[in-house]
């Protein structure tokens, strides 16, 4: 529907649903510039013309794929490098990949750790340990955010996010 395509692991589950991504106003006045409300996921099924701009890729509980459509401006790096959020939050950037290009996608990655317990957006309670990788790339007329997880003592999961988000490609040419 969107245009894109990817590899993704047969037993993973697939779900999408349609976020509420935008300010908060009230008799025309912003109250807050951006709020996002998440969507109630639902089973992707090819050919469903039901809108969605989210994507949700589990292959465990500490393992997965968010994809976020995002037709507005994507974020750049200083904006995410600086999040006051992110920081009052102790999500701490612990390396950060620059000029990345995937099939004509291009843009940077941040990568973090987050302790077990931790609630990243869309993942629920995390029981393990994880490594966060979240990308924002822009091409072909789309806007992607993704956030992958994997635990933190697993490489093969790790690897096996990076190469899910590797198979990246446009189906618009």
């Amino acid at each position: 529907e969107h245009g894109f395509s990817l590899d993704v692991p047969a037993e993973w589950d697939l779900e999408v649903g349609q976020d509420f991504d935008g300010p908060v106003k009230v008799f025309g006045i912003t109250l807050i510039k951006r709020i996002t409300r998440p969507a109630t996921p639902r089973p992707y099924k090819p050919g469903d013309d039901s809108p969605w701009n989210r994507m949700t890729l589990r292959g465990g509980p500490s393992t997965g794929l968010n994809i976020k459509i995002n037709p507005a401006r994507m974020y750049d790096e200083a904006e995410v490098l600086n999040d006051r959020w992110g920081k009052r939050l102790g999500m701490e950037v612990k390396f950060v990949e620059r000029d990345i290009e995937i099939a004509g996608f291009r843009g940077f990655a941040v990568v973090r750790e987050f302790p077990a317990g931790s609630s990243p957006m869309g993942f629920g309670k995390l029981p393990l340990a994880v490594i966060s990788r979240q990308w924002w790339l822009s091409g072909h007329g789309l806007g992607l955010e993704i956030q992958g997880i994997a635990p933190i003592d697993s490489a093969t999961l790790q690897r096996t996010i990076d190469l899910t988000v590797g198979s990246l490609r446009s189906d618009n040419g």
